[in-house]
């Protein structure tokens, strides 16, 4: 659920002011494996 929110949280985020550091993020953690299957 931690993950989910972070992801929320980034994407509100991004609506309001989307800098490159952020979109970086967002591939990271979708490159990064999920806590849990």
């Amino acid at each position: 659920m931690g993950c989910v929110l972070l992801v929320i949280s980034t994407a509100c985020a991004s609506l309001e002011l989307p800098p490159p550091d952020d979109r970086a993020g967002m591939v990271r953690i979708g490159t990064a494996p999920p806590p849990t299957s």
